[in-house]
């Protein structure tokens, strides 16, 4: 297991034990994502959905789903999956990390947990080989934006919708 700090607390693996903490974060973010978009499912099996599909897809693809951890208490998560794009992205861009989720528990937000989970996950993913690592955010999370571009991410690829119903 590595582990690292953020403050005093330690950034490591998510193990069994933590499912109900990482259904409660994930809830958070998806209740959070409810207010900027219609399209969200919220509440605890919707959490406990996002968290199977996440583990499925790290299982199958490689990644990680690390947390943060402070007087046996998980404060955050990041989960990170490995993903390779097509022959049309140079050779040493192609394998790349995708950080699917990203969430601090609401009573420990602003002490630097979000960023050091972050570059924890930097961390694993350039010791993997990946060429480059990549977040996801909703347009209208401008926080999770402003963080985003405070760490160093910038825009690479804009994606449109259109309801078709």
């Amino acid at each position: 297991m590595t582990e690292g700090t953020c403050a005093a607390p330690v950034i490591r693996d998510a193990g069994p034990q933590d499912a109900e903490a990482l259904v409660d974060l994930i809830d958070q973010l998806n209740r959070h994502e409810a207010t900027l978009c219609e399209d969200r499912r919220t509440g605890r099996d919707a959490a406990r959905e996002c968290l199977a599909s996440l583990t499925a897809r790290i299982a199958r693809d490689g990644g990680a789903v690390l947390v943060c951890e402070s007087s046996g208490r998980v404060s955050g998560l990041v989960a990170m999956a490995y993903a390779e794009d097509g022959p049309y992205v140079v050779t040493s861009l192609r394998r790349h990390a995708l950080v699917t989720d990203l969430v601090v528990d609401q009573s420990a937000r602003g002490v630097g947990i979000g960023r050091a989970l972050l570059a924890e996950a930097e961390a694993r993913a350039r010791k993997a080989g990946r060429g480059r690592i990549m977040i996801t955010a909703l347009q209208a999370n401008e926080a999770a934006l402003r963080a985003y571009q405070a760490a160093g991410y910038g825009a690479y690829l804009l994606m449109l919708q259109k309801p078709l119903g």
